[in-house]
């Protein structure tokens, strides 16, 4: 399983690059960059997930998003040794402000991802600011070009937590000029998806935001799972839709 140390090296940088004849400066800390502000209920599905080593101070850990009234869907990465040194937030815009918490007592690994469903209890309680977020139809792609939204609690100064729940916009990047980008990792796997324009200095940070959720129209078309050091502003997020059967079957749907 992939350690959390691997990917916050995504975070805290001054890097000046040569792109296509431009001279681009990726800015030490503006991993939100751009980004701007969720509106109160804008993101209802979006949840905190917490840690805790001693059940008292609690820190941001990682993002996730509400599927159904007991279950979430993050990375199997954010999982800690023990599920009672995690807790689930939800119906807030502020991580240290929570609306409802919940502990986590199931955990649900793809196997063959990082993809993790998360059972919780208390159920979560539906209402403007807490509900599930749609699934898309198993198979769905998603096109190069297409504008997309992510949204997390990542760092917005070097190793602290942004305080509100932060969003932006960013576009699909086609998978042969991600897989290309990557090469050096090895390319990206059969079912990851990149979003953003490398080297421009968006992106989410992955010492906070990993499991955090990428939508389109209001399905969930990817779950954040990467980004490297020097392509801090290219996300790589597991495609929702080649995963939607696994889903509903292991929730129970």
């Amino acid at each position: 399983m992939q350690s959390k140390v691997l990917s916050v090296f995504a975070c805290c940088y001054v890097l000046v690059f040569v792109l296509q004849g431009r001279k681009i400066t990726q800015w030490k800390n503006k991993i939100f960059y751009g980004a701007k502000n969720a509106s109160k209920g804008e993101f209802p599905w979006q949840v905190s997930i917490q840690h805790s080593f001693d059940g008292f101070v609690w820190s941001q850990w990682c993002g996730g998003s509400i599927i159904s009234n007991d279950f979430i869907i993050t990375i199997g990465s954010c999982a800690a040794s023990t599920s009672t040194s995690l807790r689930v937030v939800a119906g807030t815009l502020e991580w240290a402000r929570p609306r409802s918490t919940h502990r986590v007592t199931k955990f649900i690994d793809s196997g063959d991802s990082f993809l993790s469903l998360w059972q919780v209890d208390p159920p979560f309680e539906f209402g403007p600011d807490t509900q599930a977020v749609q699934l898309p139809a198993q198979s769905t792609e998603s096109q190069a070009g297409t504008l997309m939204t992510s949204s997390g609690w990542g760092d917005s100064t070097q190793g602290v937590a942004s305080k509100f729940l932060m969003k932006f916009d960013s576009r699909i990047v086609s998978k042969a000029d991600c897989d290309s980008i990557y090469s050096r990792f090895g390319g990206i796997g059969q079912n990851q998806i990149c979003v953003g324009l490398p080297y421009i200095g968006v992106g989410l940070c992955s010492s906070a935001d990993d499991g955090s959720p990428l939508v389109y129209n209001g399905e969930l078309r990817g779950v954040f799972f990467y980004a490297g050091k020097r392509d801090a502003d290219l996300g790589i997020y597991y495609e929702v839709s080649a995963f939607r059967n696994w889903i509903y079957q292991s929730i129970g749907f």
